[in-house]
């Protein structure tokens, strides 16, 4: 991803890239290590979903000042982290976006 999201960024003019870091963490959740390589890879933002917190370790990540990670917004109150956010575009535009979890049957 390291190599092919700034090719990705050129050619289609991308401003802004957003995530899902869903079992990133060699397929089961989220560790700080790897939302920071989805980051570092260029990526803005990272979502998540039903596994965030299956790697404890998250939790405090999630809860550092000026955390690119979210976690659902719709988890209940107290959850660590947030699931809201508004970022600044490449170009200065800024874009509010909510993380919702949603639950079919």
């Amino acid at each position: 991803m390291q190599r092919l999201l700034p090719r990705l960024r050129e050619q289609h003019g991308l401003d802004l890239c957003i995530g899902n870091s869903e079992n990133s963490a060699g397929g089961a959740g989220i560790t700080p290590d790897s939302a920071d390589e989805l980051l570092e890879a260029g990526l803005d933002l990272l979502t998540s979903g039903n596994h965030t917190f299956s790697k404890r370790e998250i939790a405090a990540y999630l809860d550092r000042a000026g955390s690119r990670q979210l976690r659902p917004a719709n988890y209940p109150e107290g959850a660590p982290g947030r699931g809201q956010a508004v970022i600044e575009s490449r170009s200065g535009a800024r874009l509010g976006v909510i993380n919702l979890e949603g639950r079919s049957s």
